[in-house]
Parts: C-alpha cells; sequence; structure tokens
C-alpha cells in the first residue's frame, strides 16, 4: 500500500494535528510527493486519498486515477456540442412575444423590446470569437428561424397599420351625431367558422392615416370554429380581425384578416342555431369569419426567401441606421464630455498636489525654526 508522509504514521512529525486516516479536509492535494529537478511534482494519490475520494467519483470508475486518466483523455467541449434545437425554443419564446410597432417605418421599425435587440447584437457579435464560433453562429440553421419569427411579427403589426388605415364605406349612420350613436348601441357577434385559424379581435378605435398611426385595442381572440360576443357596440365603430402570430409562424400568408364597420341598419337575430351558449335571440350584428381560399394565399413577403447572412437582415430589420448612427453621435459626445472632466480634475488635482508639497516644505522649515529658537 502506497501511503504519503501526510497520511502515514510520520504525519505528526510535521507538526500538524495527527489524522488517524486520509480525508479530503487533510490530504485533498494529491500525494505521493516527489523531487524533480528541485521542484515538487504531485503524481497520484496515495490509497487513504482514494479511499477518502470515492464518494465523489463519477460512476463507472473503480478508482480517481482512473477517472482522472480518462478525463484528461477526454476531448475539450466546444461550442458546436451545444444543438442549435436546444437554443431555438428560448429564441422563439421571446421573439414571438415581446414584439411592438413603432411609427412610421414598418418594416425597421417594427421592433422587439430593447434587451432582446441587445441580445441579438451580442448573440452577432460571438462570431468573432474564434473559427468555431464563427462557424457555429453563421450557420443559417441558427438565424434562418429567427429571421422568419422576425419577419411575422413585423407583418403582423404593419397589417394592423394597414388595416387601420383603409378606406370605409359610407353607411346610413355615417353622419349621425355623438347624441344619435349612444342611443343606438348594440351586441356584436363574431363567428370564427374557420377549420383551424384563431384570431385576434380589436376594436379601432382611432383611424389611421398616412402620416398618423391607428389607434386599436386588443379584445379577445375567436378560436375556429367558435364566437366571440361583444356585448355592448356603437354605430360606426370599426373592427378588425387578424390570425394569431403562432398560426402565422406555421403558416404565414399575407391576405387573410379584415375589417368591419357597425351597421345598425344591418342586425339579426342572434340565434341559439348559431351558438347553443350565448345565442340570446337579441338583434345584433354578426360578422362570419369565412374559411378563406388557399389557393388564392399570397406569402409573407421574403418568408421563404433564401439570404446569404441573416444576420445582416435581421439587423436591417429591426435596426434603424439614422438612429444608430444619432445614438452613436450622442454616446461619442458625452463620452467626451466625461474625458474633459477627468482631464479638468486631474489638473485640478496636480494644483492641489503641488499646493500640498508647498504647504509641507513650508511646515518642515516653520518646524526647524521652531525647534531652534529657544
Amino acid at each position: 500500500m502506497k501511503i504519503c508522509d501526510q497520511c502515514g504514521p510520520n504525519y505528526g512529525v510535521r507538526g500538524l494535528p495527527r489524522r488517524p486516516d486520509c480525508s479530503i479536509k487533510s490530504c485533498f492535494f494529491i500525494c505521493d510527493w516527489m523531487e524533480h529537478k528541485g521542484k515538487t511534482s504531485r503524481i497520484n494519490l496515495c490509497e487513504y486519498c482514494i479511499d477518502a475520494r470515492k464518494k465523489s467519483i463519477p460512476y463507472g470508475y473503480d478508482n480517481y486515477k482512473e477517472w482522472r486518466i480518462k478525463d484528461k483523455s477526454k476531448p475539450k467541449p466546444i461550442i458546436q456540442d451545444i444543438p442549435i434545437e436546444a437554443i431555438l425554443p428560448y429564441l422563439f419564446d421571446s421573439f414571438s412575444k415581446h414584439f411592438s410597432y413603432s411609427f412610421p417605418s414598418p418594416t425597421r421599425a417594427s421592433i422587439c423590446e430593447m434587451s432582446l435587440k441587445n441580445y441579438l447584437v451580442y448573440l452577432s457579435r460571438c462570431a468573432s470569437v474564434s473559427k468555431e464560433w464563427n462557424d457555429y453562429f453563421n450557420d443559417p440553421l441558427f438565424w434562418k428561424p429567427i429571421f422568419k419569427n422576425i419577419l411575422v411579427n413585423s407583418f403582423y403589426e404593419k397589417k394592423k397599420k394597414i388595416m387601420m388605415a383603409e378606406n370605409t364605406k359610407k353607411i346610413p349612420s355615417s353622419d349621425w351625431t355623438n347624441s344619435e350613436i349612444r342611443s343606438n348601441k348594440c351586441q356584436m357577434v363574431v363567428i370564427n367558422e374557420t377549420k383551424d385559424i384563431p384570431f385576434d379581435i380589436y376594436w379601432i378605435s382611432a383611424r389611421g392615416t398616412k402620416n398618423i398611426p391607428g389607434v386599436c385595442d386588443y379584445r379577445s381572440d375567436v378560436s375556429p370554429m367558435s364566437t366571440y360576443r361583444c356585448g355592448t357596440t356603437y354605430p360606426n365603430a370599426r373592427w378588425m380581425c387578424i390570425p394569431k402570430k403562432e398560426w402565422l409562424h406555421q403558416n404565414p400568408y399575407s391576405n387573410i384578416g379584415f375589417t368591419w364597420t357597425v351597421n345598425v341598419f344591418d342586425l339579426k337575430t342572434f340565434k341559439k342555431e348559431d351558438h347553443d351558449t350565448l345565442g340570446n335571440g337579441k338583434l345584433s350584428y354578426i360578422v362570419r369569419i369565412k374559411e378563406p381560399n388557399y389557393s388564392k394565399m399570397l406569402s409573407i413577403k421574403d418568408i421563404h426567401k433564401d439570404f446569404p447572412d441573416y444576420r445582416i437582415r435581421i439587423i436591417n430589420n429591426l435596426f434603424d441606421k439614422k438612429e444608430i448612427s444619432y445614438k452613436w453621435t450622442k454616446e461619442r459626445n458625452k463620452r467626451n464630455q466625461t474625458t474633459q472632466i477627468i482631464n479638468n480634475l486631474k489638473e485640478e488635482i496636480k494644483k492641489l498636489q503641488s499646493e500640498v508639497s508647498e504647504s509641507q516644505e513650508k511646515g518642515n522649515n516653520y518646524l526647524y525654526l521652531m525647534n531652534k529658537i529657544n
């Protein structure tokens, strides 16, 4: 049995507390000391140390030495060991939920939260770390799904803007006063007759124009083969429906969704036949979402197109060059101002240090005279 000085009977000679057995606390460095060219090297553990460490040896190894030898022979992990498929679900979750629209540019200013935009920049800059990282973070499999996700989100917000700015047809109540509108409220029912398309329902509270964005309020969603009932709406109120983002990610069609204006001169009875539970026999403005003709469907622009560098496409979609240039200039000026303040402070410190040195010299002279004068 190999026993090192730290673990064996001579252990107490060192003036250290005697321990009958080796333990991690008393001997967790490698034992069996050897002198080699004036330097101490540590080559292996004694059997006491091995016994003390058996509990921490990975399953499948008989002893610590076997584990260390095999562990050292293992190749070092590289970034390619992380499957891209393991990262994508987290990216999808972030870039499908945290997304908003900013007027006026429908493409460049359709943005996700700044924290996520910065996160994309960090991911993009990872390509410059090393050759392996460059290969990994330039792989189209990594960026293409994110690019498509952002395209769908951007399209969704742009679609809302376009529909809010649509011209409305004149109806009998178009010229009514506010008093007449208020006194003719009604119920509205939206029946989704599609097989698999869920829709988001919005009330357009302010119509958009070419230069001024519209305003809409999310009210509800309506699942396939189900109904949404709004208990109170008013003549001339404008509404719109658009497929939910989750569906658009799987079915990127651009020409599904429409607007409507509530016309109280076209009310119909909402019967039980329309909906077993909600059908209440009231006069309602009924909107039916029909199954689309897929032979006439158009895809979202660029959604099926291949690009040599998706990273650049994503950056161009999320960032506006003028805005970034302005922010860069602002930060540069701020940095220059701070640097100038630091330089001024340094000059002030040098001046104060000089005054302190001069005062110290005078003080030393005065102290000398004080000691010499009786």
